[in-house]
């Protein structure tokens, strides 16, 4: 009897799974655009590029799609010198941030 109870019940769960699969792959797809989020990235010491990431979803099912990619290099926009302090050889220590990406340049004179 408790096999005959576990076989309906894997039965039953093997009907609700394919019923479900059948229904998640019918969905015709129909993505909007949702948002973009984009920021920054150090590429090299000279040059930062952006980084894009666009999400659109379905407006039929709640599926979504996520691209992502590089958008174009651009030169560094470093901000002004900042002083830090004294090395303990005597040198004046300096650095800039890039105003874009973040990135910081130290400086010793």
């Amino acid at each position: 009897m408790k096999k005959r109870i576990i076989s309906v019940i894997l039965i039953i769960v093997v009907i609700c799974s394919l019923t479900i699969t059948a229904y998640a792959d019918a969905c015709n797809h129909d993505f909007d655009f949702k948002y973009d989020a984009l920021e920054y990235v150090y590429y090299d010491d000279e040059q930062c590029t952006r980084y894009h990431v666009d999400y659109y979803q379905c407006s039929i099912c709640s599926a979504y799609l996520r691209f992502e990619y590089y958008d174009g290099i651009y030169a560094h926009s470093f901000g002004p010198y900042i002083f830090v302090g004294y090395t303990a050889g005597g040198l004046e220590w300096w650095y800039r941030d890039c105003v874009n990406c973040g990135t910081r340049i130290d400086y010793f004179q």
